[in-house]
């Protein structure tokens, strides 16, 4: 846990807490770091949550919520 306090960018991965859907397999989460260390011309990226689909031939569809 103090590793992801000193990262840049911490991406996780996670089941629905819903349960299954048919065309979501789960949740991936992206978060940025704190701005220290960054010069002033360096913008912080917002976190997003996006969601993901593996498909039956292992193909990964990544989206944004609504599409």
């Amino acid at each position: 846990l103090s590793l992801a306090y000193q990262a840049d960018l911490v991406m996780s991965l996670r089941l629905l807490d819903t349960g299954t859907a048919r065309d979501v397999s789960g949740v991936c989460r992206i978060t940025t770091g704190d701005a220290e260390g960054r010069g002033p011309s360096e913008q912080k990226a917002d976190a997003r949550e996006l969601l993901y689909f593996v498909g039956g031939d292992s193909a990964v569809r990544v989206f944004e919520r609504g599409q």
